[in-house]
Formats: C-alpha cells, sequence, structure tokens
C-alpha cells in the first residue's frame, strides 16, 4: 500500500531510472507560478511579530544601507499590541518591518513624531492648593487697603507676631482683615506666633548699641537689672551659668555674634566668653544656646495669656509656638488651648 502525507499529491512516484518531466525540460514562467502557490499552501505559518511604537530617537544610520534604503536607520524599539491604522508615529502607528527585534525606520518619519506633547511635564508641579504664602502684618500692612492688596496677590495666611503689640493692637489689624477679605471676597486663615521661652539681653548705657571687637573677654550676668556695656552683658537666663561650659558656644541676635565659654561662676551668676567676631550689640537681643537642654517653661505667662484671651476667642487657624524643643511642648500646647476653648 502507498502511504499518502494528508494533503499530499495523489501522482505516483515514478519508478528509478524513469525521467522526470522537470529535468528533461525547463518549466515554463506558469508553471513556475503554479508550483510556488502550490508550496505554499503547506507552509507553516508562524505568529506574525507584534506591532511596534518608537519611543526613543533612531540611532545611526548603517553604514552599508542596501538599495532602496537610503537615509533609513535601525533601531531598538519597545513592543506594544497591535493597533489600528493612524497617523506616522502616534500611539497607534501602523505596522511596520521588524526583523529580530530591529525595525528600519526611515529619518523623516522620526523627525516628524510629535513627542513633545506625551512627554512633556505639567506646567507647574505645585499644587496651588497646598501651597500657601504666610505674610507678618505690622505698621506697614494693617490698614485695609494694604490688606486687600496683599489678599489679590497672593498672602493666604496673616501671621501675628505676638513678640510686639497689644491685644488691642493686634486686634484692629485683624477687623481690619476681616473687612478686606469681605470685599475682596477672598478668605485668610490666622496664625498666632507666639513669643516663646526667649533668652534675650539686657538694656545697654544710654539706650546705645556697643561695638564688640573680636577676641575681646566679655563678662555675661544673670542680673538681669544691671546696665551693660563692651564690657558687661546682662542675660534672661537664670541658669545661664549652671547650663554652659568652657568651650560652649553662645550665639546672639540671631547669630550675628558668637561666643565661646571661658568660664563660669555659678555662684556669681557670671560667664566669661571670648567675642569670635566684630559686630554691634543693641538691646534686648535674642540669644541661643546650641546644644544645651534650657530650663525654660515650654510657654510662659505672656503665652499663656495670648494664647487664651486673644487666640481662642477670635478662633485663630494656626499657633506658631516658638523655641519648641520636645513633643511634650506640643501636647502642652494642646493641653492649654483644649481647657481654654
Amino acid at each position: 500500500m502507498l502511504a499518502m502525507r494528508a494533503g499530499a499529491a495523489t501522482t505516483p512516484t515514478p519508478r528509478r531510472g524513469a525521467s522526470s518531466p522537470s529535468r528533461s525540460a525547463p518549466a515554463s514562467a506558469s508553471t513556475l507560478i503554479a508550483k510556488k502557490r502550490n508550496d505554499n499552501q503547506h507552509r507553516v505559518l508562524r505568529p506574525r511579530r507584534p506591532r511596534v511604537v518608537v519611543l526613543a530617537a533612531a540611532s545611526a544610520a548603517s553604514p552599508n544601507p542596501g538599495p532602496g534604503r537610503a537615509n533609513r536607520t535601525r533601531t531598538n524599539v519597545a513592543t506594544t499590541t497591535p493597533t489600528p491604522q493612524a497617523s506616522p508615529m502616534s500611539l497607534s502607528s501602523p505596522p511596520m518591518s521588524s526583523v529580530d527585534g530591529f525595525m528600519d525606520v526611515s529619518m523623516p518619519t522620526v523627525l516628524n513624531a510629535n513627542l513633545g506633547s506625551v512627554m512633556a511635564p505639567p506646567a507647574c508641579d505645585l499644587d496651588p492648593k497646598k501651597t500657601h504664602i504666610v505674610c507678618t502684618l505690622g505698621p506697614s500692612s494693617r490698614t485695609v487697603d494694604d490688606l486687600e492688596d496683599l489678599l489679590r496677590a497672593g498672602m493666604s495666611v496673616a501671621r501675628f507676631n505676638f513678640s510686639h503689640g497689644t491685644h488691642e493692637y493686634h486686634q484692629e489689624t485683624l477687623d481690619n482683615l476681616k473687612i478686606a477679605c469681605k470685599n475682596t471676597d477672598l478668605e485668610c486663615g490666622v496664625l498666632l506666633d507666639t513669643k516663646g521661652p526667649e533668652i534675650r539681653t539686657g538694656m545697654l548705657d544710654h539706650g546705645e548699641p556697643v561695638m564688640l571687637e573680636k577676641d575681646s573677654e566679655i563678662t555675661l550676668t544673670t542680673d538681669y537689672n544691671a546696665s551693660g556695656n563692651k564690657n558687661l552683658i546682662a542675660v534672661s537666663y537664670a541658669s545661664l551659668a549652671k547650663d554652659v561650659v568652657p568651650g560652649s558656644k553662645i550665639l546672639c541676635a540671631d547669630g550675628s555674634i558668637t561666643f565661646t565659654v571661658l568660664s563660669c561662676d555659678v555662684e556669681k551668676g557670671t560667664v566669661q566668653v571670648k567675642c569670635e567676631n566684630s559686630a554691634k550689640l543693641g538691646e534686648r537681643k535674642n540669644m541661643n544656646l546650641p546644644g544645651v537642654n534650657v530650663d525654660l517653661p515650654t510657654i510662659t505667662e505672656k503665652d499663656r495669656n495670648d494664647l487664651i484671651n486673644w487666640g481662642v476667642k477670635n478662633k485663630v487657624d494656626f499657633v506658631a509656638a516658638s523655641f519648641v524643643r520636645k513633643g511634650s511642648d506640643i501636647a502642652h500646647i494642646r493641653q492649654v488651648l483644649g481647657e481654654a476653648s
């Protein structure tokens, strides 16, 4: 019995030695075309490669382009799922020839790709609803007209600095702010900034600033009633001589003046320091002790009065606590606010 392959031709196999028609005479063009079509019927169809979208610029042109391949480049591409016909280089590009993971792309096609609109960053990476401008209100910015200008310019939080001014002074400013908000139909938060447990220098002779020279030795005294000069400066912190040690740094006037501790006399309440730079010192300037756990209350009696009798009364939106040192300071401030509410 003659074994037959499925779909194979039924023509018997010629005997050995018999001449084959294809060998005896050249096949005509029509015969070759018919044979090619017949062979294609039995070719195993491989799955087509997925279509591609070019997401990067083309690489350098091939050094030996084939015929009809002038101005073409070869580049790696990222594969995507097949998509319908669309304009060149859009995210729904038509199929392009692909060989072994590479694709031939004509340079004009790459240059015409509108990738700018796809890859361009947003116009602004800040959410305007989450970014606020805090402005400190003072003598030059507390009238209704001034406050309206600030609101229109973008002020979203008004800071009331309770290191200066009375309750009556700040109340007048707040009343003007409410009028300005109503006139402009704009909202504004209210922030109460406490004075906090500050350390400050004392008064000076004749109320005039003194010139401190570099490398000069100065005595700091905890007798806050003493009148200061270039050789003696009063300090409001009673435990200064106990909390600092030789070699400690003391910063004064917003850090513009640096002192180095030379010696301490706890009984007299004095500290001998060396001035590290030349600068002028005025009255009641702030003083900081880096690295020292100062023995000061979280909030002073003035802070408590400001929070309860002005902040809670006016239902302020924010409290800025000055000189906070630990988490329990915040808990204490919240307790004071809760008891007064």
